[in-house]
């Protein structure tokens, strides 16, 4: 082995100028060719190859489809009753309505389109829930309607809003794409434009975001923000390196 690293040092020490064209060159290729380094946060990514908890998956999505939720909680702050003040209500129903048309969302549960069955006479009539958010807010007899429609509601109470009222959220589906999650990455950040453009933020509520796609972008984006940091610091730290190494300029840049 020793004989073997002589000899090597030897030849790029007698053919340095050829070696440091073919680095060069070979350099230029692969900034040419090479393809960008991906990052790869996909749910997949997750299972070593033949793990059997993956085709336990793949039958999930294969029979459920879509099994990913963002999920946009609204909280009523101390000094609001419950979630029926008039900001909460105006802003849980422009973020329904944007996530509804979001082309990453296959379906959205909320208060603002939820519909419920009662019999109308003789006959059974669905109707949603919020007809006008503004109507409802100032109209207290109309509160308490839909308070009391609420709590005979199995599949709202404790999945969309708390028995207190105090507490309300928004599950929107997230669009399964197979082993890609860039789309949930786009989707957050749209959010989070959306919710400053619009000035989603009020006295009378709290804003929460959770889900999967969530913890997606802020792995992503955080990781992103830290190698900026980190590589300069290790490109620095190389630098220091080769100088201890070769106590000259031109062996600290070459390399």
């Amino acid at each position: 082995m020793n004989a073997l690293i002589r000899a090597w040092a030897n030849f790029v020490i007698t053919q340095r100028a050829g070696v440091l064209l073919t680095v060069a060159i070979l350099l230029l290729i692969a900034l040419l060719i090479g393809p960008t380094i991906p990052f790869d946060n996909s749910t997949e990514r997750y299972f070593v190859a033949g793990d059997p908890t993956i085709a336990d998956y793949d039958r999930l999505l294969e029979l459920f489809g879509d099994n990913e939720y963002l999920v946009i909680g609204f909280e009523a702050s101390a000094s609001a009753e419950d979630i029926f003040a008039e900001d909460t209500l105006h802003d849980l129903v422009k973020v329904s309505e944007f996530l509804e048309f979001h082309p990453y969302i296959t379906q959205l549960r909320s208060l603002s389109n939820y519909q419920y069955i009662h019999a109308d006479g003789d006959t059974l009539s669905t109707d949603y829930l919020i007809e006008d958010a503004t109507t409802l807010a100032n109209d207290p007899a109309a509160i308490a309607r839909v308070k009391a429609i609420l709590s005979d509601e199995d599949l709202a109470m404790g999945v969309l809003v708390t028995d207190d009222f105090r507490h309300t959220r928004i599950a929107a589906r997230v669009e399964y794409h197979d082993g890609a999650s860039p789309h949930k990455i786009e989707l957050v950040q749209d959010l989070y434009r959306f919710v400053e453009e619009e000035s989603i933020s009020s006295d009378d509520y709290i804003l929460h975001l959770s889900g999967y796609p969530l913890v997606n972008e802020r792995y992503e984006t955080v990781s992103a923000e830290d190698l900026d940091i980190l590589i300069p610091i290790m490109v620095l730290l190389m630098m220091v390196m080769l100088f201890l190494s070769f106590c000259s300029l031109p062996g600290t840049l070459l390399p």
